[in-house]
């Protein structure tokens, strides 16, 4: 990248660059490349954050960083460079893949010749997040009709670790999500690909590991790159359908669950969702809590799908009071024989508590739980206000 192009588009100071921010898209991300505490050299890695300390941050294993270290510009990518080793980072406004237009911010992972190992820890550092791991999807999932796209098999989904908050005139954190680390492809000098392979437990070991199959890498035409990519996406990225009113889901995680204060207000429920066929709607409710499942019925709302594209899909205006010192929680279902589609994605062991006991078209009072310790995270929230301050209660 020419050096006006560079620092048209990043602010350059203590051997860090600082992507500026495009307020339209993304006023809420702040995005580093480089490392201003140790302001002596460059350091390759790239810091993403969200909502002020939401952090997460990965780049070369420090064991591959070293004296001999170069950093150039290379049209518009800042290049750090040591040995047979390369790595190239770059925002990507056009990620074709982001369907919200946010895009994404790339590193690319350059091996000039085989390397003496298959397998690199990164230099993860993350603060207030949680790095949740999206397997591949089990048989029975298939059969259901779920759907995961392929980059977001074995990728991390990325959120925030109390921030699931929408003060009504203030921030909406929605689901809380700060971004995703999509499943690193590797491509060799040829054309030829494969994907490489993240660790499953980055949220509780601290470390991240990238791994590439080592008879691919020793086959293969060098340069291969290593593809990293880190999208903006706020949305959950799994879809299953609705059920055409024979499923019904509420959130079972106590983290996202709401102890009432006197005064507290329902006053909206989002789903992000968009219409599969026929012409659907859906239900939203909020549940007292029972253990940690929904209970009794507290108020539901229909909202309507959109018809072609995903998006955020609300009730009507709601305004209905909860009780001192009681716990809600959120649940949805379909409610007609025409399908639509929900997004998650996959959390802990029981994020979620399925009804399925008479529900066609009509969610039970009181819940009937059919099926517990579910691992989706719905793209769902409810909005209220409160006495004295204004906050949001959030299932995802």
């Amino acid at each position: 990248m020419a050096e006006s192009r560079l620092h048209a588009d990043y602010d350059d100071r203590y051997n860090t660059y600082i992507l500026k921010r495009d307020e339209l898209l993304r006023e809420e991300w702040d995005t580093e490349v480089g490392d201003r505490r140790d302001e002596t050299r460059f350091v390759p890695r790239v810091k993403i954050s969200r909502w002020g300390d939401g952090l997460f941050e990965f780049g070369v294993p420090s064991g591959l960083q070293g004296s001999g270290d170069t950093v150039t510009h290379d049209r518009e990518a800042i290049v750090w460079e040591r040995g047979i080793y390369k790595a190239k980072f770059y925002d990507w406004p056009d990620d074709p893949d982001d369907t919200q237009g946010r895009g994404s911010f790339e590193w690319e992972f350059i091996l000039a010749s085989i390397p003496p190992r298959n397998s690199f820890t990164l230099d993860l550092r993350k603060a207030n997040v949680e790095m949740l791991y999206q397997a591949a999807l089990t048989a029975q999932e298939i059969a259901d009709g779920v759907i995961r796209p392929e980059r977001v098999v074995g990728s991390y989904a990325i959120y925030h670790a109390s921030k699931r908050d929408h003060e009504v005139g203030k921030t909406n954190y929605s689901v809380g999500k700060i971004g995703h680390l999509y499943r690193p492809k590797v491509t060799d000098n040829l054309g030829d690909t494969i994907w490489g392979e993240w660790n499953t437990d980055a949220q509780t070991s601290g470390e991240l590991t990238l791994t590439v199959d080592a008879a691919w890498l020793a086959a293969a035409a060098y340069p291969v790159t290593i593809d990293p990519t880190f999208g903006f996406s706020d949305i959950p990225l799994t879809t299953q359908g609705s059920g055409n009113g024979t499923l019904a889901y509420g959130n079972s995680n106590a983290t996202y669950q709401h102890t009432a204060s006197s005064g507290d207000t329902v006053t909206l429920l989002s789903v992000y969702c968009v219409r599969a066929f026929g012409t659907p709607s859906g239900n939203a409710a909020v549940y007292d809590v029972s253990g940690s499942d929904p209970n009794n019925l507290l108020v539901q709302g229909t909202f309507t799908p959109p018809t072609s594209t995903p998006d955020w899909a609300d009730t009507a205006a709601l305004s209905t009071a909860m009780v001192a010192s009681t716990v809600y929680t959120v649940a949805w279902l379909s409610a007609t024989n025409s399908d639509w589609t929900i997004y998650f994605d996959t959390g802990g062991t029981n994020e979620s508590s399925r009804d399925t006991a008479d529900v066609t078209f009509t969610l039970n009072d009181p819940w009937t739980e059919d099926v517990s310790a579910n691992s989706q995270r719905f793209g769902m929230y409810a909005t209220y206000t409160v006495s004295s301050t204004r906050r949001i209660m959030v299932v995802s």
